[in-house]
């Protein structure tokens, strides 16, 4: 899998999106947190997804995925598993990832994701760069 950290993105073209599994991560306002945006392609697959991944000192509950919006609504994936890895040095990630559909990708061009919770595990977030968030969100979802 190949991590991109990206603070400025001005075109789509500086990714490329077609081939293989593709993700761009940025962090979520904590040391501990990211979302990151990922596409893989196969053969027959062209999956898209946006994943949230934060650190924990032990996983809980595998099963979750919430997120609240900036007009307050929370998008709720109750049924969805999550992974949960040993860190190095102790403590675990846990990560979760949902499909970015249509209605998905219309709802996250209108509002900004200002918390994400797995399993129990809240975490506020802070883009810094919401704008490139955004724009990385439109190339991700208009890839051919």
């Amino acid at each position: 899998m190949a991590w991109t950290g990206f603070c400025q993105v001005e075109a789509c073209e500086e990714f490329d999106l077609s081939e293989g599994e593709i993700s761009m991560q940025m962090g979520a306002g904590t040391p501990q947190a990211f979302i990151a945006l990922s596409r893989r392609v196969g053969e027959a697959t062209d999956e898209r997804k946006i994943v949230f991944t934060t650190n924990v000192p032990k996983c809980n509950s595998l099963k979750g995925i919430y997120v609240r919006l900036s007009n307050y609504d929370i998008l709720g994936f109750e049924a969805y598993h999550l992974l949960c890895e040993d860190l190095p040095g102790g403590g675990y990630a846990l990560s979760g990832s949902i499909a970015l559909t249509d209605d998905l990708y219309d709802t996250l061009s209108k509002y900004e994701i200002v918390e994400f919770n797995l399993g129990g595990v809240g975490v506020l977030v802070h883009l810094e760069y919401y704008d490139e968030f955004r724009s990385m969100l439109a190339c991700l979802h208009e890839a051919k």
